[in-house]
């Protein structure tokens, strides 16, 4: 997975990538309404 962001539009994509076949392009696009800013990350948390 990469986040990409298009400054065109000033939004960002989610693109999944086949890890094996990346030269292949993405294999699936999560298209958002904004930007996610740069250094953007997650945290994983016990429930």
């Amino acid at each position: 997975m990469a986040n990409v962001y298009d400054a065109i539009t000033d939004t960002s994509h989610l693109m999944i990538l086949d890890a094996e076949n990346i030269e292949q392009g993405p294999i699936g696009k999560a298209m958002l309404e904004h930007r996610v800013p740069f250094g953007f990350h997650g945290n994983w948390r016990p429930l």
